[in-house]
């Protein structure tokens, strides 16, 4: 049911991978370290029967990838994982960012004010010191 690796070849387009840490068990077979895995759904595999083939899912890091197909498969596996466990927004987030607005909003005003007494003081003491 499941296949195994005869010898990887570069012309070969179904990814191939070889067991780093296992054993590796699909239900069907025991894969020892060492053993090579052809990842791919084997012709006429019955899913209602069996269940999804392990080559539905991505390869873990137990797998090193042989060949540049495997190679494609893992960057593609990393990146939807990538993408769902990315932190999702939430209520408070939204919440955050609302009220970091209204406090830069509230820095640039308070600074605004400040620079403007400043202004007005330098005047002062300008006009005062012209007058003495």
């Amino acid at each position: 049911m499941t296949e195994t690796a005869k010898s990887p070849s570069a012309s070969d387009e179904r990814p191939i991978f070889r067991v780093v840490s296992g054993p590796f068990a699909t239900g069907v077979k025991l894969y020892a370290p060492g053993e090579e895995i052809v990842w791919a759904v084997p012709e006429g595999w019955d899913e209602k029967k069996y269940g999804k083939h392990f080559a539905a899912y991505g390869p873990s890091l137990s797998f090193e990838p042989l060949n540049e197909a495997a190679v494609k498969r893992m960057e593609e596996h990393k990146k939807l994982v990538a993408e769902k466990n990315r932190p999702k927004p939430t209520a408070d987030d939204e919440r955050f960012k609302k009220m970091e607005a209204m406090h830069l909003e509230m820095m640039n005003a308070m600074l605004a004010m400040q620079a403007e007494n400043r202004r007005l003081r330098e005047d002062t003491e300008e006009k005062s010191g012209k007058k003495k």
